[in-house]
């Protein structure tokens, strides 16, 4: 298999193996849980000003590289938000950091 995964063959692998046998004696929690980690690694979308948090770790898909947020409530005026790195300071993108590394 050289091919990635989509989402929904994931979805459709655990509803088959989930549904399968017609049997009422399934564990709704593992479900749950599965369902939950195939949401986590699909669902990386860019992150907003709002959702990002000092001292954690973002993927900058446009440096290609991981940041670490120091801090992101500078009183410095700009017309764009500005965070601060364990390297620099700089301006906060739209679309550009992720929970996770976007390949």
């Amino acid at each position: 298999m050289t091919e990635k995964l989509t989402k929904e063959e994931c979805v459709k692998a655990l509803n088959g193996l989930y549904f399968s046998d017609g049997t009422d004696d399934r564990d709704d929690e593992c479900y749950n849980v599965l369902m939950e980690l195939i949401n986590e690694h699909f669902d990386n979308l860019p992150l907003k000003f709002e959702e990002l948090e000092e001292d954690k770790w973002y993927w900058h898909n446009k440096k290609k590289e991981w940041i670490k947020i120091m801090s992101k409530d500078l009183c410095v005026p700009s017309q764009y938000p500005i965070i601060e790195t364990i390297h620099e300071y700089m301006n906060f993108e739209q679309n550009c950091l992720y929970r996770k590394q976007v390949e």
